[in-house]
């Protein structure tokens, strides 16, 4: 499972988090939640989103318990140079959400 989904969960919890530490944490702690409770879960084909959902809880959690936003230091910050301006902006925007948006959820019902 962590061969195949750990990037995928870091990043949704980097999102949320914006720490690489606690990120990594999340993944760690997803990982244990999913081994303890695949017993519950009826669609094989559901493990994906279902780790996701997992990861988004563990990290929204450790926001949470972490208080207010702690203030990232400047040499910790990635570096811009070479980027898409698209993806500059769009990384400064996500950063200027709050937390539970970051976390965005896929609807259950398609669009008509």
């Amino acid at each position: 499972m962590l061969d195949e989904y750990g990037r995928l969960l870091q990043a949704v919890a980097f999102h949320i988090l914006r720490s690489h530490h606690d990120a990594e944490e999340v993944v760690i702690d997803t990982m244990v939640t999913g081994w303890q409770r695949i017993d519950t879960l009826r669609d094989p084909a559901a493990l994906r989103p279902w780790l996701l959902r997992i990861s988004v809880r563990h990290a929204l959690a450790r926001r949470r318990r972490s208080g207010p936003a702690h203030e990232v230091l400047a040499e910790t910050q990635p570096t811009t140079a070479g980027l898409d301006p698209d993806r500059i902006a769009l990384g400064e925007a996500l950063d200027a959400l709050p937390p539970r948006m970051r976390a965005c959820r896929r609807s259950t019902t398609t669009p008509a």
